[in-house]
């Protein structure tokens, strides 16, 4: 499942958008962020399967010159695609503050991780295995600062190029 939650409509519900967003915006009297959740089913692997390699791979559309960092923070408490909202939004906490996609279009962008923290892709999915109880997926915000903004493809979108996640195992 994948929805886009966008901060100055707190009650709108975006899960059947052909697009997920991540950015902010800044305007002479307001800041509006934009936020994405993504989630993956894993039951078809047995709780303890071995994970040697993950990435999650987002089809970007579009991006701004200014885009950034994204923040990846793993997703604490169950949320529902069709009715999650900005002012509904699942509880978090950051996982990584370093993947730094590139801007270009019209493909798929990785995340890997950062081993140096631990905080990589594989540990992260390895986690969900190992506790599938506790897999409430991801949620990527923008890290810069300015007004900047990615567009990914939703599971929604037409030319098929939903958000992956990338197994070995």
């Amino acid at each position: 499942q994948d929805t886009t939650l966008v901060q100055l409509q707190p009650s709108v519900n975006f899960g059947a958008q052909p697009t997920l967003v991540v950015g902010r915006q800044i305007g002479i009297d307001q800041v509006t962020s934009f936020e994405t959740l993504v989630q993956w089913d894993l039951s078809a692997l047995p709780v303890g399967t071995v994970v040697n390699a993950a990435e999650i791979g987002m089809f970007q559309v579009g991006a701004s010159a200014e885009a950034g960092t994204v923040l990846v923070s793993r997703v604490l408490t169950p949320w529902d695609e069709g009715k999650v909202t900005y002012g509904t939004r699942p509880e978090t906490v950051i996982y990584d503050r370093t993947w730094s996609p590139s801007l270009n279009t019209g493909q798929y962008v990785f995340y890997q991780g950062n081993p140096l923290n631990n905080a990589t892709a594989t540990n992260l999915v390895q986690g969900w295995v190992n506790m599938p109880l506790e897999n409430y997926g991801i949620l990527l915000a923008y890290g810069g600062t300015g007004s900047a903004g990615r567009t990914f493809d939703s599971r929604e979108a037409p030319d098929q190029n939903p958000p992956v996640l990338r197994l070995e195992y």
